[in-house]
Order: structure tokens, then sequence, then C-alpha cells
């Protein structure tokens, strides 16, 4: 477990209610990291986070091509 990872965030891109940010999590103690994304909601916050793992980071956030997953697999998204 690594109590406080370490989080990149990158390629900011504002969208309909929330601001998404492509990031680095670093995942392991030796400091292998996961790319996913990080969704938040516009507003004062503070705001809980949650990772979702899923096959790939684009579906969970509802952004695959063709819409694949949308309304099923987007975790991430419901959740913002």
């Amino acid at each position: 477990m690594v109590e406080k990872p370490t989080v990149k965030k990158s390629d900011k891109v504002e969208r309909d209610g929330y601001t998404q940010y492509k990031v680095q999590v670093q995942a392991h103690p030796d400091g292998k990291s996961v790319e996913g994304y990080l969704l938040v909601p516009k507003g004062p916050g503070p705001f809980p986070a949650v990772i979702v793992p899923f096959y790939e980071p684009l579906t969970s956030i509802g952004q695959e091509a063709k819409g694949r997953g949308v309304g099923t697999h987007d975790y991430g998204l419901a959740s913002s």
C-alpha cells in the first residue's frame, strides 16, 4: 500500500459541469504508476475522490470511441 501516492496531472479539459485531467497515480512503493482520469466537479469543494479501475480508463469516464460503455460502464463519469 502507498500511503501518500504521487499524482501527476496533465491534459486539462473543461467539460460540461466538471474539469477532466489525465493523471498518473503511484500504485506501488517502487514508483510504478497507472494512468487514469480525474474528474473534478465544478463548485467550491472539497470533493471526495474515487479511482475506478476498469479495463481502460476512457470507458470509465464515458470517452471511449463510439460511446462504448456510456450508461453501462462509465462509473467514473457517473460519480462526478
